[in-house]
């Protein structure tokens, strides 16, 4: 089975998650607000999560009479019920929707893997296991449901991620597996300065300098100049022993120099 068909499977239950949250929530704010919910709208607690959840209840009106035609204190006095049949749908709509952004969001975290299966242990953690070539995967991550800033129900999936029972971040597991965006850094140019006189050889903060010049810190001679051409990080040491030998011609400096660094 591959990642999504068993993650896909696991949308009954996240919409389960989705039921029993609105259950819970309804409770409290009846137990709070009363069975009709009065002053909701304006409830800085409540507004919120009512806004969410309004979908799944109704009023439940015993004489059939239309809403419209209560008075504010009459409707108030109106209990809301669940609406068994619009929770029912929207918890799966929910779960099918959940479990499909939970894959593309652990495909962008692991990548594809095979043999994947989706355990839920009495610990409370969802526990993914696959393989990723010979190297068997497991994903053990909590399933917490919040709400949005605009009263939305979601799932978060904090993850620890877990190559042959060794945990790795995120980070070096794309490292370590899939090699995504690790590429070597550019070694970094580094200008090289020689002494025309001396032939002393560094970078610009092991010449003196004042005034715009830079002397050489043996001799002290202004006959300094740039050496063309990028130099490797083993020329970083300054040759302090005269000038460089014939086997290390980058840092050998060329007859003419100028004075002044431009």
């Amino acid at each position: 089975m591959n990642m999504k068909e068993a993650m896909l499977k696991y949308a009954p239950e996240l919409a389960k998650d989705y039921r029993e949250f609105i259950l819970r929530q309804f409770k409290a704010m009846q137990d709070d607000l009363g069975p009709g919910l009065a002053g909701v709208y304006s409830s800085h607690k409540w507004g919120r999560v009512f806004s969410g959840l309004r979908r799944n209840i109704k009023k439940d009106h015993p004489e059939g009479r239309p809403s419209h035609v209560l008075s504010s204190r009459d409707y108030d006095a109106v209990p809301y019920v669940i609406s068994e049949e619009a929770l029912a749908q929207n918890a799966e709509k929910y779960g099918e929707e959940v479990a499909l952004t939970w894959y593309n969001k652990m495909q962008s975290k692991v990548g594809g893997l095979s043999n994947v299966s989706v355990t839920d242990p009495a610990s409370g953690w969802v526990i993914l296991t696959g393989n990723h070539g010979k190297d068997k995967v497991q994903v053990r991550q909590q399933r917490i449901i919040n709400v949005s800033s605009r009263g939305t129900p979601f799932h978060q999936f904090p993850a620890l991620i877990y190559v042959n029972d060794k945990f790795l971040s995120e980070a070096a597991y794309k490292k370590l597996t899939l090699g995504w965006g690790f590429k070597p850094a550019p070694e970094k140019p580094v200008t090289m300065y020689a002494c025309g006189k001396c032939g002393y050889t560094g970078r610009m903060g092991d010449f003196k300098s004042g005034a715009g010049m830079l002397s050489c810190p043996k001799c002290r001679s202004l006959n300094i100049r740039k050496v063309p051409g990028t130099q490797p990080k083993e020329h970083y040491v300054a040759t302090t022993t005269g000038r460089a030998s014939s086997r290390t011609p980058s840092r050998s400096a060329p007859p003419s120099s100028i004075g002044r660094i431009r």
